[in-house]
């Protein structure tokens, strides 16, 4: 589907709140001082990062697959 102005304006919304979350728990890994929860962290940035590179992608191709 090619992306109409509302498209784009929600997936630069998008991309901002997963920066956030990519920041975020960058900050909780290098400030962590158990390993209690090391895997959610690990797999929260994980996830931040794989949805941050569709968005700029489909940004980038001007495009969204479903």
């Amino acid at each position: 589907m090619e992306l109409k102005k509302q498209h784009r304006e929600a997936l630069i919304n998008e991309l901002e709140k997963a920066n956030d979350e990519k920041i975020l728990a960058e900050l909780i890994i290098s400030k962590k001082k158990d390993n209690e929860l090391d895997c959610w962290h690990d797999m929260r940035l994980f996830l931040a990062l794989q949805k941050i590179k569709l968005i700029e992608q489909s940004l980038i191709n001007n495009e969204i697959d479903f």
